[in-house]
């Protein structure tokens, strides 16, 4: 079975977005140095 990751999230809409595809999993960018990164409390 394939399972479906986005991640790279970044704001609400980002997230309303991703969550119309229902995947199995989506996540966040913590490490610094990414262009994506944002801080846990915006998450």
């Amino acid at each position: 079975m394939t399972h479906v990751k986005i991640c790279g999230i970044r704001n609400a809409s980002d997230a309303e977005y991703v969550n119309e595809f229902k995947p199995e999993y989506a996540g966040f960018v913590f490490a610094g140095g990414s262009r994506r990164m944002i801080p846990p409390k915006k998450a």
